[in-house]
């Protein structure tokens, strides 16, 4: 008679040796390589179980495509297939060999002899194979819940992802388009965003009488949050064009845009950086404010230099009453305005070195000099900011305005 150690098998707790050695001389030992299938899902049978001695199986289930899916693995002391002892339905699992093991067979005939030989042994197994079976429903249950958590929030992930992607295109269809070529004068601009919904903002609108806004804004933070600034500042923008800009002075109106920003958005920390400009194409000129923005840059073609335009001045939104400045330029031909948000310059690289206003201003200086369309400046920008980045993503929205006059 061939012994085994039975100390590591919880089936057999308790359980006295005289039994255990007949149980063992009566019952067959099988040993299986890797890749043998002990049972196949949904098959009639013989009525055994088996007792891994040593080595590990695995256990499939089809899932709703038709697929063998992996759910469990069990391995020396745990028993498998005890449930067609009971219920003598088709096997629930398809169960395959893993790692090389010796298998214990029980088969009816075993389970007849200890329940009519040795009863309270038979009981003791019995028991035990109860607490075995629980302690592996718990275990199933737990990976169940914890799958169907992942399902939910897969799903969940998944609505709010179409929801992102929904207020994203809602935020570009408030963009205009992204070239206006007018009489005397080029305007371009180009944006990319670090979230799904960006919280920097363009916009060119017609006023009327040869006169044009240019906009360039950047809301504090990115994201939901942002975007709903910037849908606010648009809203204001976009009304102000309708009635108050023939009216009111650029300054009265900005400080009714900060008005309207805190009464609106009663969390504090919120608000938004914004460069406005009114152009006339026909005097070639534009009124100019920035608030809380990177200083505009003015290129003067004949003198062949880049001038930053000093207005200083806090974001909307925070402070009840603000300095608002505002500055009147005039153009000739090829001259170029820039208006850009801080993504560029607080851009990091792969060594974690930022770009900074310096560089990035003496690189604009740099594409004005030898780029004739406001389109190329804002690509060519863009392709430096990209090449010093070394393909590290931005972490804030990046956008730039340029005007060239022709």
């Amino acid at each position: 008679m061939t012994t085994f150690s039975v100390e590591h098998i919880p089936l057999f707790e308790n359980v006295s040796q005289e039994t255990l050695s007949e149980l063992f001389a009566r019952a067959e030992v099988e040993e299986h390589p890797p890749g043998i299938v002990l049972f196949r899902e949904g098959v009639d049978m013989p009525r055994l179980m088996y007792v891994i001695l040593s080595g590990k199986v695995d256990l499939y289930k089809k899932n709703p495509d038709g697929d063998d899916e992996k759910f469990l693995t069990l391995q020396d002391g745990q028993v498998l297939g005890e449930m067609a002892m009971f219920d003598n339905l088709k096997r629930s699992a398809m169960v395959v060999v893993k790692e090389r093991a010796r298998l214990l067979k029980l088969q009816q005939p075993d389970l007849d002899w200890l329940f009519r030989e040795r009863a309270s042994d038979a009981i003791k197994i019995l028991q035990n194979l109860i607490k075995i079976l629980s302690f592996r429903v718990r275990d199933i249950t737990a990976r169940l819940i914890q799958e169907k958590i992942k399902e939910l929030e897969a799903l969940e992930f998944k609505r709010k992802t179409e929801e992102l992607e929904y207020a994203r295109k809602v935020q570009l269809s408030m963009l205009p388009k992204d070239h206006l070529d007018l009489e005397g004068v080029e305007v371009a601009a180009k944006m990319m965003t670090a979230t799904e919904v960006g919280g920097d903002y363009y916009d060119f609108i017609d006023v009327g009488n040869d006169t044009y806004v240019i906009a360039c804004g950047d809301a504090v933070g990115h994201g939901m949050a942002a975007g709903l600034i910037v849908g606010m500042a648009k809203v204001l923008l976009v009304s102000a064009s309708k009635s108050d800009l023939s009216k009111k002075p650029l300054e009265e109106i900005m400080m009714s845009f900060n008005d309207a920003l805190r009464e609106a958005i009663h969390e504090r920390g919120l608000g938004m950086s914004l460069a406005v400009g009114l152009l006339n194409v026909r005097t070639r000129t534009l009124k100019l404010t920035s608030l809380g923005m990177p200083l505009p840059l003015y290129f003067n073609a004949a003198e062949q230099t880049m001038e930053s335009i000093e207005l200083k001045c806090p974001p909307l939104g925070f402070l009840k009453r603000i300095p608002v400045q505002t500055k009147e330029l005039r153009f000739e031909k090829n001259d170029m305005l820039i208006l850009w948000t801080d993504g560029f310059a607080e851009r990091f690289n792969k060594n974690n070195r930022m770009w900074g206003y310096e560089a990035a201003t003496d690189m604009l200086y740099k594409i004005c000099k030898t780029e004739q369309s406001a389109v190329g400046v804002a690509e060519k920008f863009f392709e430096a900011c990209n090449s010093f980045a070394e393909e590290r993503e931005n972490l804030d929205d990046m956008t730039i305005v340029a005007l060239r006059f022709k």
